[in-house]
């Protein structure tokens, strides 16, 4: 499992825990499409630098759970799998 980020040209627009960086594309793009994206605009898929928060990222891909990644400095992360994205899009 790896972490990554999936950036468009402004902006850092999910973290990704995924197997591969074709497996984060596929996870992003059905977290959009949850989301009720009309269309998807060109986007990169970066390996995540986490020396910055080693122990959560540590933890966190010690899950073994791929999804869509939310950091917080107090909890660390919390990963929603695929089938969690519709509460997801409820909770936005």
């Amino acid at each position: 499992m790896h972490i990554f980020q999936i950036k468009s040209e402004r902006e850092i627009e999910a973290t990704v825990f995924a197997r591969s960086h074709d497996h984060a594309a596929e996870l992003y793009m059905a977290w959009r499409i949850v989301n009720g994206a009309d269309m998807l605009l060109p986007h990169e898929v970066a390996e995540f630098d986490h020396a910055r928060h080693q122990r959560h990222a540590d933890e966190a891909l010690s899950r073994g759970v791929a999804g869509i990644g939310h950091y917080d400095e107090q909890v660390g992360w919390t990963i929603s799998p695929p089938e969690k994205f519709e509460e997801i899009a409820d909770g936005l």
